[in-house]
């Protein structure tokens, strides 16, 4: 029987399961369209009236990617915001226009190169990050991220990153779709597997083991 595999979760805060820092109990954000047609009434915009369309641009071309923005639309046509894609060739060309700050709404992903909350909230939040495609400026988490960078505590360390956590959310620069998931087989046979929330790359393959031999040949 084949069996199918989630390959996300959908996200509540900015970490991921599996990195230090993690915090369950984290306040996300709900989903509330009753909330969000009363707030464009306030704007004097009621179901979306004299707005005119969203552009959301992406790179992206994965059947998961697709699925996401019709999601958006849809959602976002449901209390009359209308939304349009731009569709870019490629990540390099995409990237130049999140530079020059020119896109409206739009998608990324950002996969970390190493089990660190560093390598997530300073890139993409801190004010003097190139990677900072939202623009987002706040002092206090700017001086929370350098702060630690210079704490050795680990403990400390954490418990810094879930207030810089608690902050973005706050702010709300971004809105945090999804987590992709690590899930994998391995034979019983197979000892030594440690996986991190990086996945397949990160595994030490110097510690894997097999504790069934391989055949050998009884060819003369």
């Amino acid at each position: 029987m084949e069996v199918q595999l989630a390959p996300y979760v959908v996200a509540i805060g900015i970490f991921a399961s599996g990195m230090p820092g993690y915090t369950p109990p984290i306040q996300g954000y709900g989903y509330d369209p009753a909330k969000a047609k009363d707030l464009l009434a306030q704007a004097a915009h009621p179901a979306g009236k004299d707005l005119a369309p969203i552009t959301f641009s992406s790179s992206a071309k994965a059947v998961e990617a697709q699925r996401e923005f019709r999601t958006i639309q849809q959602s976002l046509a449901a209390i009359g915001i209308e939304v349009n894609r731009k569709q870019f060739e490629n990540w390099p060309t995409f990237r130049q226009e999140l530079l020059k700050g020119e896109a409206e709404l739009f998608r990324i992903s950002w996969y970390a190169d190493y089990p660190d909350p560093d390598n997530i909230f300073y890139p993409l939040f801190h004010s003097q990050s190139e990677n900072n495609f939202f623009r987002y400026r706040n002092h206090r988490v700017d001086d929370l991220l350098d702060k630690a960078r210079r704490e050795i505590d680990e403990l400390q360390r954490a418990k810094l990153y879930r207030e810089v956590e608690q902050l973005i959310l706050d702010d709300a620069p971004a809105a945090i779709l999804l987590h992709y998931t690590y899930e994998q087989v391995f034979q019983p046979y197979v000892e030594g597997v440690e996986v991190s929330a990086l996945g397949d790359p990160y595994i030490p393959l110097h510690k894997v083991r097999l504790k069934q031999s391989w055949p050998t040949s009884t060819s003369q």
